[in-house]
């Protein structure tokens, strides 16, 4: 599937669709900042995306679905439309990228954490609020709450929390496909959202709950 990776201030290369050379890329950034990878992959607008964590370095790969392409020679005009705003939507992020790239590296405004912020708000200004200056610790926050109703359904949905790996090279906290939340998610409101973001983690911090709700529901069907 078509892919990108921003990689700016980094070693080897600042931003790559080189798909080959994402695991080297990796690899060089573990040995430059000595530290082991953490990521989180997650979906925005159609798109799946992979948020890095290497020491005080930031990265972000963002995946256009092998399902959007398929969708595209859909006969179906809506089906083949949607998926068509979607390979828009990659293509603009990937252009904004590049535009970032020329961009000279300044401390606290032109470099990694500023470089994520910058796709993210082309693909889900939400999700950033449309902020453009980020700190590290602002930009994890900010993604560890995107990603944490699609997390809970996934726990719930395995009925168990993921273990990340050693390494966390291949962790992916959430992984439910793009194709599954694009049907849950097109009609629920963000109120909605939140209201089942509060159950979820009502279940999760009290699963007795959900036993004592069976049980009332068995004694009124009595």
């Amino acid at each position: 599937m078509p892919a990108f990776l921003v990689n700016y201030g980094g070693p080897l290369t600042n931003l790559t669709s080189n798909q080959a050379s994402f695991q080297h890329i990796l690899t060089a950034c573990e040995e430059k900042y000595k530290s082991s990878i953490q990521s989180v992959a997650f979906t925005a607008n159609s798109l799946d995306l992979t948020y890095y964590q290497i020491g005080i370095h930031r990265m972000i790969k963002v995946e256009l679905p092998e399902q959007i392409e398929k969708d595209m020679k859909s006969q179906d005009l809506d089906v083949q439309n949607k998926a068509k705003m979607s390979k828009q939507l990659f293509n603009k992020a990937r252009a904004s990228a590049s535009d970032f790239n020329v961009g000279q590296y300044k401390l606290l405004a032109h470099n990694c954490v500023t470089a994520v912020a910058n796709v993210l708000n082309v693909i889900d200004q939400n999700i950033l609020k449309g902020k453009k200056k980020v700190v590290p610790t602002i930009l994890d926050d900010n993604i560890k709450n995107a990603t944490l109703l699609q997390a809970m359904v996934d726990e719930a949905l395995r009925g168990t929390s993921l273990p990340p790996s050693q390494k966390h090279k291949n962790y992916q906290q959430a992984h439910i496909s793009s194709e599954i939340w694009s049907n849950v998610m097109t009609d629920v409101n963000r109120h909605q959202q939140k209201t089942m973001k509060e159950d979820l983690k009502n279940l999760h911090d009290n699963p007795s709950t959900m036993e004592s709700k069976e049980n009332e529901d068995k004694e009124i069907s009595l």
